[in-house]
């Protein structure tokens, strides 16, 4: 582990796990689609329409090349798009905002075709950066900012658990510090290391 440049590391293995997945054909779903210089990266990979959907009206950017923005609610995607007709959702970091976390996942199901894959990332709840600030702040408690909850990998499963998806992988994104103007961290992250890691990469098949 040593200093790092300042890049967000959990952004870089999200797309690299959506540039796995993704075809050029694609019907593609971001869901938290505020920051449009990484919807467009995602973007840039499918021949079709992308659409964003972002939940705060006040954070939808505006419609660009071959992305669609749109505000909407992960709890209702099923009131917004067809069932089985998105061949894959992306959702960085997204998880942890939203109050019903089991109806989010079980409408996502919905929405997803027959061999769909969906790609997620949330933060660690046991994060080393979140414990270093417990010991300055104490414990944190939930909802705190614009998370409602934040999750170990075993908190994950028992979500999944609670929806059709029955084949999944989790992944740890990163060991160490990556915020607070300081960057050393650990990528890959050894076993040893996982259920302290930064994030968590979350691929799910229908």
């Amino acid at each position: 582990m040593g200093i790092r440049a300042p890049i967000s590391i959990d952004w870089v293995c999200f797309f690299e796990a959506y540039k796995k997945w993704v075809r050029k054909t694609d019907r593609v779903l971001e869901i938290g689609a505020s920051h449009p210089v990484r919807t467009k990266q995602m973007a840039a990979l499918v021949s079709g329409e992308l659409v964003g959907l972002e939940f705060m009206p006040e954070r939808k950017p505006q419609d660009c090349d071959n992305i669609k923005f749109m505000t909407g609610d992960w709890e209702k995607l099923s009131q917004i798009f067809p069932e089985n007709s998105i061949d894959l959702v992306a959702a960085s970091a997204v998880l942890e905002h939203v109050e019903h976390d089991d109806v989010a996942m079980n409408e996502l199901y919905k929405v997803l075709k027959p061999g769909g894959t969906a790609v997620l990332s949330t933060p660690n709840v046991n994060r080393v950066a979140a414990r270093i600030e417990e010991v300055f702040k104490g414990k944190k408690k939930f909802p705190w900012s614009e998370h409602f909850r934040e999750y170990t990998e075993d908190g994950l499963r028992e979500l999944i658990a609670r929806t059709p998806f029955v084949n999944y992988t989790i992944e740890p994104i990163s060991f160490g510090i990556t915020g607070w103007l300081l960057f050393m961290y650990m990528h890959p992250v050894p076993e040893r290391f996982r259920k302290a890691c930064g994030f968590f990469l979350i691929t799910l098949h229908k």
